[in-house]
């Protein structure tokens, strides 16, 4: 198995698949293709005061609170957007990007942490550093899910709360591929706090699925329609990919990986892709980032990989969500020593 890349176009930071166009953020605008990254129309922009001017250095722009992280899409035909630590959203048939109001949410989520509900809605789950006021005792704070009513009106209100000292955060929210109306929950980052978990009614009620410690810490899920797989996010100990089957009956330890997963991706094909977070941490034993591919959802291996950069930020590949069509797959390096900041468009090959 190999992967041959296809294409490559700097700058772009690709979000999610919208049908057949690839949306994708670069310096203050955001972009679609359907032609896989061969042209691009810009759709929005983000900031129309003096801010813009600091997403045009790449090394200001790392280190700011102006980098774009996260677009999705919710309701008819908006669009809400992570800048920094900022919240900010489109309007259908507006070209620029303004501020969120009222957002309970005044910290930036993680990736996976925006999820449009069935019927359109918003919905944001905290990742918060949640040490509690009393650092010295490692307290921890309720955590919520919460769901934005109407965002013209800055309504908001919490959907789901974890109770005081049951989690740290919230790592996912992912949407089920195979179950209409299903909902999926990640949470971390203790043995204790790290859960998966479903929702059937937008997270009015979660359903516990698996709970092994950091065997069960991760921030993306993938589905088949027999298994739920995942990658381990730990630094604390062995990092690997796992597949649950659906009844709970089965799982199995696929196969072992030298740092953290983060994200996931399928393509039409029904290849699936994790990927690997180069940081701190004593079951961390690579300098590298890889992306990790399977055509038979049995064996995984790595297919590419590129050395982390000195900087501060973790070195790793970002998966868009939605599905890739054919035997691609799409993903964006950061804080690579070769192509930092670069959208990579490959097709896996037997």
């Amino acid at each position: 198995m190999k992967l041959e890349i296809t294409r490559t176009c700097p700058g772009f930071f690709p979000h999610y698949f919208d049908g057949a166009w690839l949306i994708a953020s670069r310096r203050n605008g955001l972009y679609r293709t359907n032609n896989m990254g061969q042209s691009w129309e810009r759709i929005g922009r983000f900031y129309s005061g003096w801010r813009r001017a600091l997403t045009y250095i790449r090394l200001i722009e790392r280190i700011s609170n102006c980098a774009v992280s996260d677009v999705i899409p919710f309701g008819e035909g908006q669009l809400f957007a992570i800048t920094g630590n900022r919240q900010r959203w489109q309007e259908k048939g507006n070209f620029t990007f303004q501020t969120v109001n009222n957002s309970p949410i005044g910290h930036r989520p993680f990736r996976r942490n925006l999820l449009r509900g069935c019927d359109g809605s918003l919905f944001v789950a905290e990742y918060v550093d949640n040490f509690g006021e009393d650092r010295g005792d490692n307290q921890r704070e309720p955590v919520y899910i919460y769901r934005c009513e109407d965002i013209k009106k800055g309504i908001w209100h919490p959907v789901y709360q974890f109770d005081k000292a049951s989690i740290r955060h919230i790592h996912a929210l992912i949407h089920d591929e195979i179950i209409k109306n299903r909902s999926w929950v990640c949470t971390g980052d203790a043995d204790d706090e790290s859960f998966i978990y479903y929702s059937d009614d937008e997270f009015q009620t979660l359903t516990l699925f698996a709970a092994d410690g950091q065997n069960t810490r991760t921030c993306d899920l993938l589905f088949t329609e027999d298994f739920v797989y995942w990658g381990v996010d730990s630094p604390l100990k062995q990092s690997g990919i796992i597949r649950k089957s659906r009844d709970g009956a089965r799982t199995d330890w696929l196969c072992d990986v030298p740092c953290p997963v983060y994200f996931g991706a399928t393509n039409a094909n029904g290849h699936l892709f994790f990927t690997t977070c180069v940081e701190p941490g004593p079951s961390v034993t690579s300098s590298h980032t890889e992306l990790y591919a399977s055509v038979d959802g049995e064996s995984f291996s790595s297919v590419f990989s590129l050395r982390a950069d000195f900087m501060p930020q973790y070195s790793m590949f970002h998966l868009p969500k939605g599905q890739a069509p054919d035997n691609t797959v799409v993903f964006y390096a950061r804080a690579t020593l070769r192509s930092e900041n670069t959208l990579f468009v490959g097709q896996l090959r037997p």
